[in-house]
Order: C-alpha cells, then sequence, then structure tokens
C-alpha cells in the first residue's frame, strides 16, 4: 500500500502548482496522517488512530457509566408506606414507633412525626435531635442509624424509604 501522489489521485488532476499536496489530493494528507509505512512494507499506526480508538473506549465507558448510573440506584417507590423506626437512647431505652407515610425519603417521614431535628450542612441534613434527646458537642456525639441492622451510607434527606423498612438510630459519642 503506497501512499497516493499528486498524480495519482483518484479524481483530482494534476496541476503543476506550487499548492500543498493535501490541497491536491485529500487523501494524501489521510494516510500521512494515520498510516505510515515502514521500510519493510509493514504498516504504522500512528497516534491519530490511537486518539481515535481512546475516544471510542471513553465514550463506551462514560455511557456505561450512565447507564450503571440510572438504573442501579434505589427507585423511589410512591404512595403510602409503614416503616419501623426505633430509637435507642443514651440511657439504653429503647422507643419504638410504627410511621404510616407517603414521604419518599426517610427525613420526610421522621419530620411528619416530629421525631428529628437538625440542621441544613453542606452534606445534608445533619441530625441533632431525636425523639426529644439532643447532642451533646462537647461529648462529640452524634446520631447514627441503620436500616436492618446495616449502617446506611447516605443521610436521612437522601435514604429512600418502602414499605416495610425498619430503622434504628443511637446516640454515640466520639469520632
Amino acid at each position: 500500500m503506497s501512499i497516493p501522489s499528486q498524480k495519482t489521485c483518484p479524481g483530482v488532476p494534476y496541476k503543476a502548482s506550487r499548492a500543498p499536496a493535501a490541497v491536491l489530493c485529500p487523501f494524501r494528507a489521510y494516510y500521512a496522517f494515520f498510516v505510515r509505512i515502514s521500510d519493510k512494507g509493514g504498516l504504522f499506526i500512528n497516534s491519530g488512530k490511537k486518539l481515535v480508538i481512546a475516544l471510542c473506549v471513553l465514550a463506551v465507558l462514560v455511557s456505561g457509566a450512565f447507564f450503571a448510573y440510572r438504573h442501579l440506584t434505589p427507585k423511589v417507590a410512591e404512595g403510602t408506606k409503614t416503616i419501623t423506626v426505633s430509637v435507642r437512647h443514651a440511657d439504653g431505652q429503647l422507643r419504638t414507633f410504627k410511621i404510616t407515610t407517603a414521604a419518599e425519603y426517610l427525613s420526610g417521614a421522621l419530620e411528619q412525626e416530629k421525631l428529628i431535628e437538625g440542621t441544613e450542612g453542606q452534606y445534608g441534613l445533619f441530625v441533632t435531635s431525636v425523639d426529644g434527646e439532643a447532642v451533646d458537642s462537647s461529648k462529640q456525639q452524634w446520631w447514627g442509624y441503620t436500616k436492618s441492622g446495616a449502617y446506611v451510607d447516605t443521610g436521612v434527606d437522601k435514604t429512600v424509604i418502602s414499605d416495610g423498612d425498619s430503622y434504628e438510630f443511637s446516640l454515640h459519642a466520639g469520632q
């Protein structure tokens, strides 16, 4: 395979002018950029083709990440739901509440029953009080919660609730 010359470029009449070869033969510029011929007759792929391949791979990865985000995130359940919320106070007392709500997120259900208070921060709602017991910042206390025994990695305002869910809030001290 050889690079077309000005004389042999299909569809372009030969002109003995000072115009660059790319103007006279658009194919010549393509071959010169993407493919070069070795001394032994083999072809080498230049960086232009590698760039095209890398962009295709990147497009596949981005579309895969978008698909995963759209289809693997929790779906909001609409309609009325009944959840159970248990609160373990600092003195060891355990109180359990059954909440029937149309809220989509845990914070909405808890605020409906006036069970939590908090402040909005850069990461969402920071719970400062549950069932009337406030944290003592001098003791580095904070409220943590679990869903069916496992800690939840989202805030109460981002936790999607479903019918039959069970949550437990506990007061913790320290970091």
